[in-house]
């Protein structure tokens, strides 16, 4: 008589492969650099794979967590970016999205970024901002810290200690702020 666990080792389950799959890396890297659900289907459309837009959502849930580099993407999505580069709706936020985060995380208002924001000539809501932030958290909450160190700091070829510098308008609004905080 077999026990239960030989039995499953015996009869695994087979999972039926999505149509997405073979598409896999390059779907991941498209959402996590914030093209649209739209722009996705349309490129795996381009690719021959029909599918709605809940079984993307679904798909994307499932594999939130991962993350692939451009290096590991298909010849098909590298055509795809080529002809649709800059045709996806960004944020005016997105080229500051490193000094925002960092900002944020060092306990910064959201006021104050709107500030730093100002001071870079970006006006923005507060309420955008914060919209920016939480897809920002939903995008990055795995390599929050990482995420941050390599891509806001550079190391500084003067300091023999290995320390890093940042943006030299984000440390200019940060000595400021702490003056204000000093006195």
């Amino acid at each position: 008589m077999k026990t239960l666990s030989s039995f499953r080792k015996e009869n695994t389950a087979r999972r039926r492969k999505s149509k997405i799959d073979k598409f896999k890396k390059d779907v991941i890297f498209l959402k996590n650099d914030f093209f649209s659900v739209k722009q996705i289907l349309n490129f795996l459309k381009i690719n021959d794979i029909e599918i709605t837009r809940q079984a993307l959502y679904k798909f994307l849930k499932k594999h939130e967590n991962e993350k692939y580099e451009k290096k590991e993407t298909s010849k098909a999505l590298r055509a795809f970016l080529k002809d649709n580069e800059g045709k996806g709706r960004k944020s005016e936020l997105y080229d500051y999205r490193d000094e925002i985060q960092a900002l944020y995380d060092n306990k910064y208002k959201v006021e104050q970024i709107q500030e730093f924001l100002l001071q870079n000539k970006v006006k923005i809501s507060i309420t955008a901002i914060y919209n920016f932030l939480k897809k920002l958290k939903n995008t990055t909450e795995q390599n929050k810290s990482s995420f941050i160190k390599e891509k806001m700091q550079t190391p500084n070829s003067n300091n023999s200690n290995g320390k890093k510098e940042i943006s030299k308008s984000m440390a200019a609004f940060m000595n400021r702020n702490q003056e204000i905080i000093e006195k």
